[in-house]
This record gives structure tokens, C-alpha cells and sequence, in this order.
């Protein structure tokens, strides 16, 4: 009889596995992610442990890491190990002088006899390199100064500049204004002047209609003063004859 192969029994890769290896080939891809026994990898200890014992593992694993890497001593959280590396005697450090040229590194209880030894050539060297450092920095200040001064003569002429011309429009200004306020003086002048203009042109105006009306009443008078002269001149001839 056929035995179709998804049937055909498979041996788990887990040696351990409590299925004693034997699994339906079919279902081998998906055992192998949920085995129990299956092979982790642990990052922080860079070993490997069965997936059923990860806590235990994590456990021993995380003592480890609180370990003191140099003296092996078992420490309490990050805080007391942190401390410890302060005053460890196996512990690394470096040498005082690092910043003076020594990259010297040893146990802390090694380093004192290091400090010892004289490092003499090492400070003369830092002692020229530090006046050499100080000639060129005095040297950037008396430049710095003298641009300093330059820029500062440049900044009072500037303003000398300016306030001459501040000066020259606020005389102008001045003129501007006593300009307007004789301009004004004029115009008030010439308002009255023209306003007597007026009242002698229509003084004028009245009397010249006065004149025209005893015109008109001369002419009215000669008008019957005529005929009245011609009587009294007839009358004059009748009484002489």
C-alpha cells in the first residue's frame, strides 16, 4: 500500500525532544518553531540554551552580566555594579597622564607604581606645546585688537558721518519750518490785503451807481427844465412888449 508522504513520520532536529524525534513530515516545518527543545540564541551571552529552560537561562544569564568582568564578583543590579567598578583593584583604568601623552592601562592596583615613574619628558613636551599655544594666542589677541581699533576708528567716523547729516536736515528742517511760517505771515498779509481790495471795489461799485442814478435824474431835470425855460422866456417877451 501507498503511504502518502505528508504521512511518512520525520525525526524532530532536536535531539531532546520529548516527541522522541517523530513527527509527521507535514507538520515538521511548523514542530520545528514550536518545539519546546528547539535551539535559542542568546545575544547577551552569545551561547545557547533549550527554549523550555529560557527562564532559568535568563536568570543565570543576567547574574552573569552583573558579574564584575574583572574580578568575577557577583553583584545586585547595575547601580552596585557601577560602584564597584569605582574601586575595583582588577579593573582597568587609565593612566592620569593620558591628557599629557601617556595612554598607559592597567589594574587599578597596579597604577600607583605606574604614576610613580617620572613622566618628566612627557610634561616638557606639554610645557612647549602649551607656550607655543599660548605665543599664538597672544598673538591672535593683538591682531584681534588692532582689527578692533580699526574697526572702531571706521565706527566713530561713521558716526561722525551721520551726525553731521542728522544735523544738516534738522537745519533744514529749522529753514523748512520759518520758510512755511513766513509763507503763512504772506498769505495773511495778501488774505487782507485782498479784502480791502474788495471793500474799495464795492465802495466803488456804489458809488458809481449813485453817480449813474443823478445822472439820470439831471437828464430828467433838463428834461422839464427846458420846455420851463422856453416859457418863461416867451413869457419875459410878452411883458416887455
Amino acid at each position: 500500500t501507498h503511504v502518502p508522504k505528508r504521512l511518512v513520520v520525520a525525526r524532530c532536529d532536536s535531539t531532546v525532544c520529548p516527541y522522541e524525534w517523530m513527527v509527521l513530515r507535514k507538520e515538521k516545518s511548523k514542530h520545528a518553531s514550536e518545539c519546546p527543545m528547539r535551539v535559542v540564541y542568546c545575544g547577551n551571552c552569545e551561547g545557547f540554551y533549550a527554549y523550555s529552560s529560557e527562564k532559568e537561562h535568563k536568570e543565570q544569564c543576567e547574574i552573569k552580566k552583573l558579574a564584575c568582568e574583572y574580578c568575577k564578583m557577583e553583584l545586585k543590579g547595575d547601580d552596585e555594579k557601577n560602584a564597584h567598578l569605582e574601586t575595583c583593584e582588577d579593573a582597568l583604568i587609565e593612566c592620569a597622564f593620558k591628557d599629557f601623552g601617556c595612554n598607559k592601562k592597567a589594574p587599578r592596583k597596579e597604577m600607583q607604581e605606574h604614576k610613580n615613574d617620572p613622566h618628566n619628558a612627557l610634561l616638557n613636551q606639554v610645557i612647549l606645546k602649551a607656550m607655543d599655544t599660548i605665543s599664538e594666542l597672544q598673538q591672535k589677541v593683538k591682531e584681534m585688537e588692532r582689527c578692533n581699533m580699526s574697526q572702531q576708528e571706521e565706527a566713530r567716523n561713521e558716526k561722525a558721518k551721520l551726525e553731521k547729516r542728522i544735523q544738516e536736515l534738522e537745519n533744514s528742517q529749522l529753514e523748512a519750518d520759518q520758510y512755511r511760517i513766513d509763507l503763512e505771515d504772506d498769505v495773511k498779509v495778501s488774505r487782507t490785503a485782498l479784502q480791502s481790495l474788495e471793500d474799495k471795489v464795492g465802495r466803488i461799485s456804489k458809488e458809481a451807481a449813485t453817480r449813474r442814478r443823478v445822472e439820470m435824474l439831471n437828464e430828467r431835470v433838463e428834461t422839464y427844465l427846458g420846455p420851463l425855460e422856453r416859457l418863461l422866456n416867451g413869457l419875459r417877451d410878452v411883458d416887455e412888449q
